[in-house]
């Protein structure tokens, strides 16, 4: 897995971890703003990765015209 695949899950882990707790109880509220905290930062985390894979993959197959 590169580094950007295990930032990413160490997040989601997180996530996840705070998502199994509220099946057994309630969250307070420094969980729940914890939790809106780290699924924005996923979104933001793969929508940047994808951002640079794709200019990654346009500048590889780019052919410059002259």
């Amino acid at each position: 897995m590169d580094e950007a695949a295990v930032e990413g899950h160490k997040i989601y882990q997180q996530r996840r971890s705070l998502d199994a707790i509220s099946t057994q109880r309630k969250l307070t509220i420094e969980e729940k703003k914890l939790i809106e905290k780290l699924i924005n930062e996923e979104k933001n985390f793969y929508i940047n990765a994808w951002k640079k894979l794709i200019n990654k993959k346009w500048k590889k197959n780019f052919i410059y015209a002259d």
